[in-house]
């Protein structure tokens, strides 16, 4: 039976959120996914924040960069310094328009960022974003990229034809697939609302995961304002029995502490 990994997204705003959230999701998760700037908000900035989690936690990370936010020259040093340290997956963004500040992007396109990473540092696994509202001949083209991985947005019924087409063709590509799927709770529901994104309630994700069973190579669970709810989401899609969980052997350990948040 093939197992499908389990990515979680995190979006820690201080210390105390890493200290309560990490602990309960270390070594029954695959990798914790980093968004940097999301909307183009000031935020802790990705890049440190995964070598601080890789180093003192043991996990494995996959830090965003916003190509909006840097030239080729800061781009390549950020991924030299992340491989340097131990980290060997990104993902490449766009990004939002900054709140603050004005934009360097000289990019016109992410994949043309992806090359130069591959460039001066072959080592590294790149990934970018694919969304399922695109047509799927750009999707496709997408898929040629140099890039290693991919997340795929807007995965729901009405595109899950489309997705398989997609699939068929990273398999023949060697690419990997990880749908990006947002979990609706009782607290966040507004939140999931708001974003205007398919979205799937925490009550049927056992049967979803179970769904995807051979149709992903890793699923990444986003549950936006509730960490409690994204520690359920892990435990519920733990439970369909296909999820392979693998962490770094840890320099130290850490007792789990409660969340209220």
């Amino acid at each position: 039976m093939a197992s499908i990994k389990l990515y979680v997204e995190t979006v820690f705003r201080n210390r105390e959120f890493i200290e309560k959230l990490v602990p309960r999701l270390r070594g029954r998760v695959e990798v914790f996914d980093l968004p940097e700037n999301p909307l183009g908000l000031p935020m802790p900035s990705s890049i440190p924040l995964s070598v601080y989690l890789s180093l003192g936690y043991g996990v494995d990370v996959v830090p965003h960069i916003r190509l909006v936010d840097h030239n080729e020259l800061g781009l390549i040093s950020m991924a030299q310094s992340l491989y340097l340290s131990g980290i060997d997956k990104i993902l490449l963004t766009m990004g939002d328009r900054p709140s603050i500040g004005r934009s360097i992007c000289g990019w016109r396109r992410s994949e043309e960022a992806v090359e130069w990473i591959k460039r001066y540092v072959p080592e590294m696994k790149v990934g970018l974003i694919i969304s399922l509202n695109y047509p799927l001949e750009m999707i496709v083209e997408r898929l040629r990229s140099q890039a290693d991985f991919y997340y795929v947005m807007y995965l729901s019924g009405r595109t899950m034809e489309k997705y398989l087409s997609l699939l068929r063709e990273a398999r023949r590509n060697g690419k990997t697939i990880i749908p990006y799927v947002i979990i609706r709770t009782g607290k966040n529901k507004d939140i999931v609302e708001h974003l205007g994104q398919p979205s799937i309630d925490i009550d049927d994700l056992e049967t979803w995961t179970a769904m995807m069973q051979g149709k992903a190579d890793a699923i990444l669970l986003s549950v936006p304002g509730d960490n409690n709810g994204l520690v359920e989401a892990v435990e519920t899609a733990r439970r369909a029995g296909l999820v392979t969980v693998y962490t770094r052997p840890p320099e130290k350990d850490y007792d789990d502490i409660g969340d209220d948040n």
